[in-house]
């Protein structure tokens, strides 16, 4: 019977007595509860595997559901402006600042009933910024109005006219709210779908609200503007909901963590950068932030933020997705993955510096509060045509699981026609009937290479064990010789695994039943990922 505290060790044959290109892997068993030196197995939180939304998808058209979401997020930049009353919101600067409608039924509704029907909970958006649509046709910048616009949708302008950001009235589009306009909402939502887990994120990229709504909130936002928002409004919706968990502030990414809009936008006193930030003790933003909700929770008695939530889109972008598909960008990719986890790997863009974007996050969380959790909330390496893009997503997965992450949303959704859907697959629906990766992490010596990265676990209800591995070379086969007679012989394996063709954009998919009695080898071609299960 596998046991919890049973670990794997992998061992790499380097150079004597192995064939080039195999890599030697033995899975020893050990004493219940012993671990190897700072390395621990855990739970895997089933919140990684989720994905994010805007309105208008499909996603019964888009075979989203073959993927087994865990969790789902309605977010973007559509939002930050709807009113649940009139079901309505504003596209803001995305789409020439209209107004639209969800039709007849209520939007949210229908989203988190849709969740709840496939086991999937629900991340819901709440606005703060103050303003929501009132109703579901009026646009800001009319052309009547505004004749001289760099471009137009019919009678809507996009708001700009040469370097030129016009001044729109908020009312045209748009109606004030207030903290108790959102409580109420959650108060509703609470009492129309019970004792689900409720989160509710505090509005989406605030640090970008003079740009993505600056016809509504054209000041940036400065320190001080945005910790008073988020008090009132983090507030109503604890009093709404005492079980509620609290997500914010769903910053855009490693600059917002920085530094105000403000500090990024201007106006700068006698020309110097970061003046808010200096104001407020050269202390970056998001350290700032998290030091005063605590102490805020301190004096009123109150969880304000139960999950750090923080988008993180790398910012290198020329990644294959059309005509560069060369090794050498296609290895940038797999490469990039290392900035969510290796202290020593620095970022390969304008931020050139080293990341470990989640153990940072997870070490601001644990001064915060020891029972804070942290949600990578928007994610999406790219590169969805390409299966380069695909072993990074399930690399990504994968350290998601190790590093022991509690949330991370895919934004929107791997595309039907799409690689990136493939790497879910592997880890939610290998099968095509529910099989997926274990929710025990189990630690390994192998990890995350430059060439591959075996992932491991089993589970907690069964005595089920998982291997993914994956072939991360873009010329070479890798043989991997998995030796696991320690641990009996097993009733069936399998091995199930997508390869590249000779269309990037096109995996084929295999799977193979194998005898186990010593161990397996499992031979994997260039850019491929398989999974190995074994029943025992």
């Amino acid at each position: 019977m596998l046991k919890f505290g049973w670990m794997l060790l992998l061992g790499l044959c380097l150079s004597t007595g192995c064939p080039a290109k195999t890599r030697v892997v033995s899975l020893t068993k050990t004493r219940q509860g012993q671990q190897a030196p700072a390395q621990k197995s855990h739970l895997i939180s089933p919140y990684i595997y989720g994905l994010g939304s805007y309105f208008w998808e499909d996603r019964a058209k888009e075979l989203v559901w073959d993927l087994k979401p865990t969790l789902y997020r309605w977010g973007g930049n559509t939002s930050s402006r709807y009113n649940y009353l009139t079901n309505s919101w504003n596209s803001g600067a995305d789409w020439y600042f209209r107004n639209h409608s969800g039709v007849a039924n209520n939007f949210i509704d229908t989203f988190i009933a849709d969740n709840k029907g496939h086991g999937a909970a629900s991340m819901i958006t709440v606005p703060m910024m103050g303003w929501v649509a009132k109703d579901g046709s009026s646009f800001s910048y009319p052309r009547e109005q505004f004749p001289k616009q760099d471009s137009f949708d019919g009678d809507a302008g996009n708001g700009q006219s040469g370097a030129e950001k016009l001044k729109a009235d908020p009312k045209t589009t748009s109606i004030p709210v207030t903290p108790e306009f959102v409580g109420a909402w959650v108060q509703k939502l609470k009492s129309q779908f019970g004792n689900n887990p409720h989160f509710y994120i505090m509005d989406n990229e605030p640090m970008l609200w003079n740009t993505t709504h600056r016809d509504v909130h054209p000041e940036p936002m400065t320190y001080d503007g945005y910790l008073k928002l988020y008090i009132e409004f983090a507030s109503a919706v604890r009093k709404a909901d005492s079980d509620a968990v609290i997500v914010g502030p769903a910053l855009w990414g490693w600059m917002a963590m920085q530094a105000s809009a403000f500090d990024v936008e201007g106006p700068w006193s006698n020309g110097q950068r970061n003046t808010d930030k200096a104001a407020h003790g050269n202390k970056p933003f998001f350290e700032w932030f998290l030091e005063q909700i605590a102490k805020e929770e301190q004096t009123r008695k109150i969880s304000l933020l139960d999950v750090l939530d923080v988008h993180f889109y790398p910012e290198k972008s020329n990644w294959p997705s059309g005509p560069d598909n060369s090794p050498a960008v296609r290895k940038q990719l797999l490469r990039s993955t290392r900035s969510l986890w290796d202290r020593s790997y620095t970022d390969e863009s304008w931020i050139n510096e080293k990341l470990y974007f989640i153990p940072r996050l997870k070490e601001m969380a644990a001064k915060f509060k020891a029972s804070a959790k942290v949600s990578i909330g928007e994610y999406n390496f790219r590169s969805e045509k390409d299966a380069s893009g695909a072993i990074a997503q399930a690399d990504i997965l994968g350290i998601m699981g190790k590093e022991d992450l509690y949330a991370a949303q895919y934004w929107d959704f791997p595309i039907k026609d799409g690689t990136h859907r493939n790497a879910f697959l592997l880890y939610r629906n290998f099968d095509g009937k529910g099989g997926s990766f274990g929710d025990r992490y189990l630690p390994n010596s192998a990890g995350n290479q430059e060439d591959y990265s075996v992932y491991t676990a089993n589970d907690t209800s069964n005595n089920r064990l998982t291997i993914v591995i994956l072939n991360k070379s873009t010329t070479e086969d890798q043989d991997f010789d998995l030796q696991i007679a320690s641990y009996g012989k097993a009733k069936s394996a399998k091995i199930v695994g997508w390869n590249t063709t000779k269309d990037p954009a096109v995996m084929e998919k295999y799977e193979k039943l194998v005898s186990a009695p010593q161990g397996i080898k499992v031979s994997t071609k260039p850019l491929s990922m398989q999974i190995v299960e074994l029943i025992y």
